[in-house]
């Protein structure tokens, strides 16, 4: 009952975001921080919910052969236990077509490759933030059948944790549909690296649907070559009951 009603003043909240015609980037860029807020809010009020991850993995060298490929698919359970979300993570064991738990080693690299994803939309469009970078907004267009507002932005100053690069949002609703951005400045050992994602809606809320990662790495002697990682995000569930155990509280 009381998610319903957290959902309900979220739909309320959002009628108020106005949709002006011909407005200026500063009145865009503040609509776009008040959807960000919006949606943290429901992601706030999400429950227990589940997802598949479907991750196909490719490694090349310098001369385009492959070295390393595989395809992975993990269950991600997310729990929400006072306001605070945790994870377990299980894999598909495709021999025997059964989930089975990750080991702690696998979960603990996960997590250290989720906190290496430094790009916050909310951040980026934050009344303290907004200023370092140049919002300028591009030819409209439509993405699968919705009308978009483009827009291209550029740190103001270089720097690996600012990314630049092409911004898709509704145009009713300001929500984010698609982004492709790079790093204004590449990490140490990375020649070149592109981040493509796209947002689903999946019931009342927007998430992740397509992720596409790409980077051309040297590490010296080590190694030189490219490598990519597409994932998909499939089979959202809501409102599942899991118990405490299963996240070892």
């Amino acid at each position: 009952m009381l998610k319903t009603g957290v959902l309900l003043l979220i739909h309320i909240m959002a009628l108020f975001v106005p949709v002006v015609q011909g407005q200026n980037i500063d009145e865009i860029v503040e609509n776009i921080y008040q959807q960000t807020l919006l949606h943290e809010a429901q992601l706030d009020s999400l429950q227990d919910y589940s997802f598949v991850q479907k991750i196909h993995f490719t490694k090349m060298d310098g001369d385009g052969e492959v070295e390393e490929q595989s395809i992975r698919e993990f269950l991600i359970r997310v729990h929400s236990q006072e306001n605070r979300h945790r994870e377990l993570i299980s894999a598909l064991d495709f021999e025997d077509e059964q989930w089975i738990d990750v080991t702690e080693k696998e979960k603990n690299k996960r997590e250290e490759e989720s906190k290496s994803v430094k790009f916050s939309l909310t951040e980026m469009v934050s009344p303290d933030m907004r200023k370092n970078y140049e919002f300028n907004r591009m030819s409209d267009a439509i993405i699968d059948s919705i009308q978009t507002i483009h827009l291209k932005v550029n740190p103001i100053e270089e720097d690996e944790d600012k990314f630049a690069g092409d911004l898709w949002f509704g145009k009713e609703t300001y929500n984010l549909v698609r982004a492709e951005l790079v790093p204004s400045e590449f990490p140490t050992a990375i020649e070149n690296m592109r981040m493509e994602f796209s947002m689903g809606k999946f019931g009342e809320i927007w998430l992740p649907d397509k992720v596409r990662f790409e980077a051309e790495v040297s590490f010296l002697i080590i190694f030189k070559g490219k490598i990519l990682s597409d994932i998909l995000f499939e089979d959202y569930r809501f409102d599942q009951a899991f118990p405490d155990s299963l996240f070892g509280l």
